[in-house]
């Protein structure tokens, strides 16, 4: 997301030297060095964000919740987008991640058993057993827990996720 924003950034950049009848070739040529490491900055950002756009989705993730994405490809799942879930606080997990999954969103925690809370714990061991974590719907695998919404697959995936 950082580097899409900074990518439409140097291209507004390189449009407002365009606009102004020059080009990025006329500024580099320019005396000013701060302004030729700043165009190679650009260019290579540009470069950059280019060559990782596959890349760029998954760079902010856990590595067990990309293992978790390359899983549900590799058993037939289409995942179609990958979101931050920012309130992973609220309910005591160490990471979070949003799925939209066979055209529909599901959220995804990982517990870490080191720094987790005794209470969260407690909660997450009986949701393992009765798929309820806080009035939730859920379905616990090891650290991991899928929270369920309505979900036009959601028994398929369950059962791709339980066998993760």
């Amino acid at each position: 997301m950082k580097k899409a924003l900074l990518l439409v950034l140097a291209l507004i950049w390189v449009a407002m030297v365009l606009g102004c009848g020059g080009t990025a070739d006329d500024i580099s040529q320019e005396s000013d060095p701060g302004l030729d490491e700043i165009v190679e900055t650009v260019e290579g950002v540009v470069e950059e964000v280019a060559g990782n756009e596959e890349d760029m989705e998954y760079e902010h993730l856990h590595d067990q919740f990309v293992a978790l994405i390359d899983y549900f490809s590799n058993q037939g799942l289409n995942v179609e987008d990958v979101y931050e879930v920012e309130y992973q606080d609220m309910i005591g997990s160490a990471h979070a991640m949003a799925l939209r999954l066979e055209g529909g969103y599901l959220e995804f925690y990982l517990y870490d058993p080191a720094t987790a809370e005794e209470e969260t714990l407690s909660k997450l061991e009986k949701a393992r057993s009765t798929g309820v974590f806080q009035d939730l719907e859920v379905s616990v695998n090891g650290n991991l827990m899928l929270m369920h919404f309505e979900h036009p697959a959601l028994e398929e995936v369950i059962d791709v996720f339980m066998t993760y």
